[in-house]
């Protein structure tokens, strides 16, 4: 089984502990103005293309890990 990863880190301090396990919740927002709903939009379409999104803590800030299943070799 061939595997992509994408990961993408930011430097804006991380997710509060508290929260990680609720990000990708629809509605879950800690921000006043915002409906809380990019990261569960992303997380559903990934989904649907048989991929996961994860995140995390790193040293910097926060960690978004793309996996998918790859079919054509030349990404393998």
């Amino acid at each position: 089984e061939n595997r992509l990863f994408i990961e993408v880190e930011d430097t804006g301090g991380g997710i509060d502990e508290k929260n990680l396990s609720r990000i990708f919740n629809p509605f879950f927002t800690t921000k006043e103005k915002s409906f809380g709903l990019g990261l569960s939009i992303a997380y559903k379409i990934i989904n649907e293309h048989n991929g996961k999104l994860t995140a995390r803590n790193g040293s910097k800030g926060a960690i978004f890990r793309l996996e998918f299943e790859v079919e054509n070799k030349m990404f393998a």
